[in-house]
């Protein structure tokens, strides 16, 4: 570890004594050429360095900027302990800016739901109405999945808190088939509430399964950045035919079919398999030729021979529909709800 600690200094040495033999102008228009390459960390050091010379605000700008950008770019690998203490960092340097949002976005992506629920209580004032009607409808689900905050978190006269019974009812009488009850409960939920999109839902499967279609139109209402969406989409999956699941999961993008094993314990091997089904024209030659070049895949006992193949759609089927709809539908913004969240309050898969 001291050696390490030792070449990292020497090389920040060597960084600093690099910039020195820089003139003022050159050393701008390097800070300038590295933010619009990305390169942010370099950026930092570039205008640390020009702030050490002269303290002007568009210095100051680029700094801020250099730290914002290398802040997205840890947290968009998942880094959000790392995000968070460059925040902190970014905070102690700028103190009179406002970055409770950003803070907020990544506790939010860290799933630290209880910090995040201390913090929205104090800055939700500084959020864009949209924003925060999204961030409130990702607090009720959670709250409704019993997943990382609890009512005690939020304000009692917020209508994260008020609506919660109400919400909490119409999932007990959707699950238990209280249609005439769940009619009037679905009702007090007010459409502009934090549980607008478990109305929705919930009305949605309620008149599937006496008119699919209208049932349908209800369910599609549900737009992509809800926390919702898996629910809904899930379901539009189990209606769906072998045929058009493959079909789909042709259409996703390869990098979105590479998540598959992550995030549903799938043999890489067996998604394989399925990506071949799903390029195949249907040929029963071709489909033999496809178990014969995967036979293990297909040996008795796995997940994969032909009599237990349609379990293992079941298994993809949100996800090749969440990939489907998501590309479609182009969401403005899914940073405070990532893909998937808790399996909760889907009355279909109970």
């Amino acid at each position: 570890m001291g050696k390490r600690k030792k070449k990292k200094f020497k090389g920040q040495m060597h960084k600093a004594a690099s910039l020195g033999n820089l003139s003022l102008e050159v050393l701008i228009e390097r800070g300038s050429l590295l933010l619009k390459q990305e390169k942010f960390q370099e950026a930092i050091a570039c205008f640390k360095h020009l702030l050490k010379l002269e303290q002007k605000v568009e210095f100051l700008q680029g700094l801020e900027q250099a730290y914002l950008g290398r802040i997205m770019a840890l947290a968009n690998k998942s880094m959000f302990k790392e995000a968070i203490a460059l925040l902190n960092v970014l905070v102690r340097r700028f103190p009179d800016a406002r970055f409770d949002p950003l803070r907020l976005s990544l506790l939010l992506q860290a799933a630290s739901y209880a910090e995040a629920a201390k913090l929205y209580n104090q800055c939700h004032g500084q959020l864009a109405p949209e924003r925060r009607q999204q961030i409130e409808a990702l607090f009720g689900a959670l709250l409704l999945a019993g997943n990382g905050v609890k009512l005690l978190d939020f304000e009692t006269d917020s209508e994260i808190v008020r609506i919660y019974p109400k919400a909490l009812a119409a999932i007990d009488m959707s699950c238990s088939s209280q249609t005439d009850k769940l009619e009037d409960v679905l009702r007090q939920i007010p459409i502009r509430s934090p549980y607008r999109d478990l109305r929705t839902l919930l009305t949605g499967l309620h008149h599937f399964s006496r008119d699919k279609v209208k049932g349908r139109e209800f369910l599609r209402k549900i737009a992509a950045d809800s926390p919702y969406h898996y629910c809904a989409v899930g379901f539009f999956a189990t209606t769906a035919s072998s045929k058009s699941l493959l079909a789909d999961l042709a259409a996703t993008p390869k990098a979105d079919r590479s998540r598959l094993p992550e995030l549903h314990a799938l043999p890489v091997s067996h998604v394989r398999v399925l990506e071949e089904l799903a390029r195949s024209d249907g040929k029963p030659m071709h489909l033999y030729q496809i178990v014969l070049r995967n036979e293990r895949c297909f040996n008795k006992g796995k997940n994969l021979n032909f009599i237990e193949i349609s379990s293992l759609f079941a298994e993809i089927r949100p996800l090749i529909y969440w990939n489907a709809q998501r590309h479609s539908a182009s969401p403005k913004n899914t940073a405070c709800a990532p893909w998937p969240p808790s399996k909760m309050i889907c009355p279909v898969s109970q």
